[in-house]
């Protein structure tokens, strides 16, 4: 923040010098300083969802400059530690009253960071981004100690793969370290370059948690609360619910045309044959069903079928019967898709 790195700058001699000194009172005058800042913060007006950062600065600095003019020879405030404490008590009373994604984008300064928020509100299919799923980290080795979860995302739409791009957001509880990370190239290369959020990590923070704290963006970190509400959200089933940033990932193989548990003997037919459906044809392996809406075929009437088709002769699921001979040549072979 230029206003406190302003308030260090001038003061810099003085600061220097109450460093130096004992502290006996040093909680009691950190704790006064801090509340006449938030006062200060709270009586501040708001403008179309912009803080008016000219008063907030000026009267920072007079406040500033008032506590080093008195008797204060028993502070010891480190530096960094107290400019910690300014950032995050101007930066909690702005996030105040942002209640919507683009007073949000209204509110970030960082042009880079604008454009990422942005790309989380483009309408087309291709370009949206789902979530996949959230594992929660159950090891207990040191290197993942810090390591809370893994959320899976779908990202844009690749027309030469045919498929959706795949990246893994983690969640860590590290007070030294940023709240994600993120496996897309952007992070990897952007992050603390343009120091900015990757459009992955704000689909989860925004869409899923709608969690609009401006706070977040700059120091890149979650506060406990707003943590525990993503993660509750993540964990809670009903998120697949919602179509517009759900999408369930399915995982099939070649015995998933092997299932059987809706068959009911002289209810069930082959609608390819129009014949019934035996218990002794599933029982010697001349049936098949289809993964997706369980319908069952005799195996080869659907080997005819699909000699001038691609899709389920049921519900006209083309996804995974197109993979059918492949997984019949390899067995051992999934296939996922959404």
């Amino acid at each position: 923040m230029d206003f406190i790195n302003q308030i260090n700058n001038n003061n810099k001699d003085k600061i220097n010098y109450l460093n130096l000194l004992n502290s006996q009172t040093k909680l009691n005058n950190i704790n006064s300083l801090i509340t006449d800042i938030i006062n200060i913060t709270n009586s501040i007006k708001y403008d179309n969802s912009t803080i008016k950062y000219n008063i907030l600065s000026e009267q920072l600095l007079s406040l500033k400059d008032s506590y080093i003019q008195k008797d204060i020879q028993n502070i010891n405030i480190d530096i960094k530690n107290k400019e910690n404490i300014l950032k995050n008590i101007f930066l909690q009373q702005s996030s105040k009253i942002i209640k919507t994604l683009p007073d949000l984008i209204n509110s970030i300064e960082n042009s880079y960071q604008v454009d990422n928020l942005n790309k989380i509100l483009l309408n087309s299919e291709k370009d949206k981004i789902y979530f996949k799923d959230y594992n929660i980290n159950t090891s207990k080795t040191t290197k993942n100690k810090n390591l809370i979860g893994t959320i899976g995302v779908l990202g844009t739409f690749n027309h030469s793969k045919n498929k959706r791009e795949n990246y893994d957001i983690k969640i860590f509880n590290d007070l030294e370290d940023e709240t994600f990370t993120c496996s897309c190239c952007d992070f990897k290369f952007n992050s603390k370059k343009k120091n900015t959020v990757c459009k992955h990590i704000c689909f989860v923070i925004c869409k899923i948690g709608k969690i609009y704290d401006t706070s977040f963006f700059i120091n890149k970190k979650l506060n406990n609360e707003h943590l525990n509400i993503l993660i509750n959200k993540l964990s809670d089933v009903n998120i697949y619910n919602d179509k517009s940033i759900a999408k369930k990932v399915e995982t099939f193989n070649y015995n998933s045309f092997f299932n059987f548990t809706d068959y009911k003997e002289n209810e069930c037919s082959c609608i390819v044959c129009y014949t019934e459906v035996l218990q002794d044809e599933i029982d010697n392996n001349k049936c098949i069903s289809c993964p997706k809406c369980n319908q069952i075929f005799h195996k080869e009437c659907m080997d005819v079928w699909l000699e001038e088709h691609t899709k389920c002769a049921y519900c006209n699921n083309e996804n995974i019967w197109i993979h059918f001979d492949e997984l019949e040549n390899d067995k051992d072979k999934k296939i996922s898709f959404v």
